[in-house]
């Protein structure tokens, strides 16, 4: 179901994709999706990608997959 708010309280959570409106649609690069709080602000940073990014990432992303893991991997 879609919803144009949600409640998140310390015993419930909100889990999904997030969609919304661009005006004169989508531009390629670096942005911030900025969730205002009560007291504060989270900036959320995310990447569009081009078909040469998209591409280039998809064919290294195992080795960055497999970095991710190894550095966050507890020791033995």
């Amino acid at each position: 179901m879609a919803y144009d708010q949600v409640e998140i309280t310390p015993d419930r959570a909100c889990l999904g994709r997030i969609y919304f409106h661009v005006p004169g649609g989508i531009a390629y690069g670096q942005h911030w999706l900025n969730v205002k709080f009560q007291n504060g602000l989270v900036r959320v940073p995310f990447r569009i990608l081009t078909k040469e990014e998209e591409t280039l990432l998809s064919k290294n992303y195992k080795d960055i997959s497999k970095q991710v893991k190894d550095a966050f991997t507890k020791p033995r």
